[in-house]
């Protein structure tokens, strides 16, 4: 069995008479035994060429490739190509012909390939190194064509560059791409179907098929951005087996629309926190499933940014879900979440059902110092709680009224309303929905099903929109049997 790199290198260095005098990165090593120079090829027998001329040119021109010797040569098809020493500010390679490279290493300055192509990346996936890594921006202005089973490393050496596709990503053969530290950008439609493993890097979709049919998996501090306005996507987003928190960030200022199951494997200790650009709309549209072979899922922590996040779908987790900032619109149905948490700082609204429960499966407790609005941003809805809700001092309902009698939001528990604490205030806010108006008179909504504790009425306080005029509209809650009534007085 061949020795793999480090303990060849530790084994050579113990062997008596034997030095090592020069390690080519990720290609050769070079040893003197006995006297004799020796080179021993580490990951791979395929041929290095380097880029042998300053200014642009064509792959396959006679003459722009040396050997490691420094001879002249032509491409060899299958050969590792590395562009070093360039002097040009930018260098532009025309890849006019099918050309097959086993890797491109970009070794100084800016470069782009362009061209008809396609370039084919044939890397095995068991070899060692990286089947394309550069340490300034890299245009592929040419069509990529991967192959060699499982994932081609893709690496970027500094977080402020980055690769850019503009002619989209086949395959020969079914392989995917793990890419770490910088930004790739996808501008063009993809269809490889191995998927995108993300290692502490950026992900730009700039095309709705830019990342292929695959998954992206999706490992800690990593972004997603998008470009170009609203994105649709088709690929499952997920994670690696989790045992603790990792961080999805979402950046565009946009809306973005996962059509695919979102799947996060490990423990229901384990939290997936997901930081949303503000201005930027995330969409799961078929929610968060059941992992094959799984019966706990992570929870879900919104944090970080003061974005929007819509559930819908399948809501399959059974950890915490914790909402520290920004919006979470829920329009899904849960029935095992271990505990709920609502955050100075967090709003939760939508039409669906938050389904807790405790370790001993009882009811559990959505514990609320942020702002509760039921429905869509500006609408009208129902939110369901299969548990109990306690506010704290300083949260807020933001209550909407629609233009016909009895229209407007409420919330549903199949539990207790409480309040928590000996002192403080929480707002009820009465708002019109979507420019709403009620003809004169005594309204009466019903705004929470569900037993009320008595102190809840005590430390409420009721506010009017600032949209209404304040010496037509007043309002009063009060508990009754079945829940907590309010009574707007319209003149």
């Amino acid at each position: 069995m061949p020795l793999e790199e480090p303990y060849l290198l530790e084994y050579l260095r113990m062997m008596p008479h034997l030095k090592v005098l020069s390690q080519l990165p990720s290609f050769s090593l070079s040893v003197a035994l006995s006297g004799f120079l020796f080179s021993i090829p580490i990951l791979h027998a395929e041929p290095i060429l380097k880029w042998a001329v300053q200014g642009d040119a064509a792959w396959n021109e006679a003459g722009v490739w040396k050997t490691e010797s420094g001879e002249e040569s032509s491409w060899t098809p299958g050969a590792s190509a590395i562009f070093s020493d360039l002097k040009a500010p930018e260098l532009l390679v025309d890849v006019s012909v099918p050309t097959t490279a086993t890797s491109l290493w970009v070794q100084k300055n800016p470069l782009t390939l362009a061209g008809a192509g396609p370039l084919v990346l044939k890397f095995d996936s068991n070899q060692k190194g990286h089947a394309v890594r550069s340490v300034d921006n890299l245009i592929l202005d040419v069509p990529i064509q991967i192959d060699g089973g499982g994932f081609q490393s893709w690496l970027i050496d500094s977080k402020k560059f980055q690769i850019t596709v503009n002619k989209g990503i086949s395959e020969i053969t079914p392989t995917g791409i793990s890419f770490a530290f910088g930004n790739l950008v996808l501008n063009s439609p993809s269809t490889f179907t191995g998927g995108i493993s993300l290692n502490s890097a950026i992900l730009t979709i700039a095309n709705d098929s830019g990342a292929g049919l695959g998954p992206i998996t999706w490992r800690d501090k990593s972004i997603l951005a998008t470009q170009g306005g609203e994105r649709v996507i088709r690929n499952s987003l997920v994670t690696p087996y989790l045992n603790n928190e990792i961080l999805w960030t979402f950046q565009g200022g946009s809306r973005l629309t996962v059509d695919a199951p979102i799947l996060l494997h490990g423990t229901d200790k384990a939290v997936v926190g997901m930081s949303i650009e503000e201005g930027m709309t995330v969409v799961f549209k078929q929610g968060i499933c059941l992992p094959e072979n799984r019966s706990a899922v992570p929870g879900l922590k919104l944090s970080g940014g003061n974005g929007t996040l819509v559930l819908q779908g399948e809501m399959a987790s059974t950890g915490p879900l914790i909402i520290e900032s920004g919006r979470l619109e829920w329009n899904t149905s849960s029935e095992g979440l271990k505990s709920a948490v609502l955050g100075e700082k967090g709003i939760l609204s939508g039409s669906g059902t938050i389904g807790l429960a405790d370790v001993n499966g009882d009811s559990g407790t959505l514990e609320a110092a942020g702002t509760i609005s039921p429905g869509q941003d500006q609408g009208v809805g129902k939110l369901s709680v299969t548990g109990n809700l306690q506010v704290g001092p300083g949260f807020r309902y933001r209550w909407n009224f629609g233009s016909r009698p009895k229209e407007g939001d409420s919330i549903e528990l199949v539990g207790s309303f409480s309040f928590k604490g000996d002192s403080g205030s929480w707002a009820f806010l009465v708002s019109p929905a979507n420019g709403a108006t009620l003809p004169p008179g005594v309204h009466k909504f019903q705004v929470v099903s569900g037993s009320v504790d008595k102190g809840v009425t005590d430390r409420a306080v009721v506010e009017i929109d600032p949209a209404l005029p304040k010496d037509r509209y007043s309002a009063v809650l009060a508990t009754e049997p079945g829940g907590l009534f309010l009574s707007l007085t319209v003149k």
